[in-house]
């Protein structure tokens, strides 16, 4: 079971997924990935200390994916 402070760091870092280049202290990127076309997108995090590594996935951006493909839906009048 996790604790409140893993929970709160697992919080914190889902967080930093949305600020893209963002980390909390102790902690680095390893990597960031998305997906256009979806609006997939997520983190690698690591901690210098330990060496824990955590992958942070957001939710899809509906708004972008939409944004992206606006123009290009069929139009009937």
């Amino acid at each position: 079971m996790n604790t409140s402070l893993e929970i709160m760091k697992y919080a914190t870092l889902a967080d930093a997924s949305y600020a893209q280049g963002l980390t909390p202290i102790g902690w680095e990127i390893l990597k960031i990935d998305s997906n256009p076309n979806t609006g997939f997108a997520a983190t690698a995090f690591r901690n210098n200390d330990t060496g824990e590594i955590v992958i942070s996935y957001r939710g899809t951006d509906i708004l972008f994916v939409l944004s992206q493909h606006l123009f290009t839906l069929p139009c009937y009048l």
